[in-house]
């Protein structure tokens, strides 16, 4: 009888034993704590302050162009109260991680509250000219195109030469070969966006190529078929007075210069991190 409990008092006495105890105490005082901070009295409380309620009420005017009721007041901090319970409650479930949509947001975030924080100084009308002039096509008119056209039958399209000789010679007019009503025959101020979005972007190219004349010229392929041009006029692109877009100047100013903030956040963000790429 008395061999067990001489046994018993050696392992009480075995500081193996008393370091395997001692872990298994402070991993247990762990859980318990780590439990308490997740569960406890923060978590398991949700306080609507009055800023927070003044958000809400803000956000309903914004939407409703109107002051809510006191109905709809209340309603307003109930979804509050119901979006935060489902909020924490999928926190705790780990439904935020490998979320793609979450990791988009909280990407945009991030760049918002750098776009915030980044600074720069407003420029003067002196350095806001000069950065104008630096970047004046930004700022000019398109160029521009005026002109007649002429979309050949297939038949007409064969013996183009005699048509445009015709055509100037005023022999014929243009209804005797017009193989479409439903395009413009005379085109005035068309952008080159404009004319490719008509014809295409062969025909944009190949009217570049043509010189302002009074004299039907072709052919000139679209995604119709065969035309024949009169080109009456090039409005080339015209820069206009920096007082006349100084606004629209100091956006594009801003705009530019809150890209290039964004890039060096990128890249000083970027150099926190190695890369590896499998």
């Amino acid at each position: 009888m008395g061999k067990p409990l001489l046994n018993f008092t050696a392992l009480v006495r075995d500081p193996l034993v008393h370091f395997l105890v001692f872990g298994l105490l402070l991993f247990l005082a762990v859980e318990f704590f780590s439990d308490a901070d997740q569960f406890g009295s923060e978590s398991s409380t949700i306080i609507v302050s009055k800023e927070r309620q003044d958000q809400l009420v803000a956000q309903f005017a914004s939407t409703w162009q109107r002051q809510p009721t006191e109905g709809e007041r209340r309603g307003l901090v109930d979804t509050f109260v119901h979006e935060e319970i489902y909020y924490r409650e999928a926190l705790k479930l780990g439904l935020d991680k490998n979320d793609a949509l979450i990791r988009r947001r909280m990407q945009q975030k991030l760049e918002y509250l750098q776009e915030d924080m980044s600074s720069f100084e407003v420029p003067d009308d002196n350095d806001l000219a000069t950065w104008y002039q630096q970047n004046k096509e930004r700022f000019a008119s398109p160029l521009q195109y005026s002109f007649q056209q002429v979309l050949l039958r297939p038949e007409d399209a064969a013996k183009i030469e005699q048509v445009i000789t015709s055509l100037n010679n005023d022999n014929a007019v243009v209804g005797d070969f017009n193989a479409s009503g439903l395009l413009e025959t005379n085109n005035t101020a068309l952008s080159s966006q404009m004319v490719l979005n008509r014809f295409g972007e062969n025909f944009v190219k190949q009217l570049e190529q043509i010189s302002a004349s009074s004299n039907w010229q072709g052919p000139v392929q679209s995604t119709f078929g065969t035309h024949v041009v009169l080109l009456d006029k090039v409005l080339q692109p015209v820069s206009p007075e920096f007082s006349e877009v100084k606004e629209r100047v100091m956006q594009e100013y801003v705009t530019e210069r809150r890209g290039k903030a964004k890039i060096s956040a990128q890249n000083r963000l970027k150099n926190n991190y190695e890369i590896e790429i499998e």
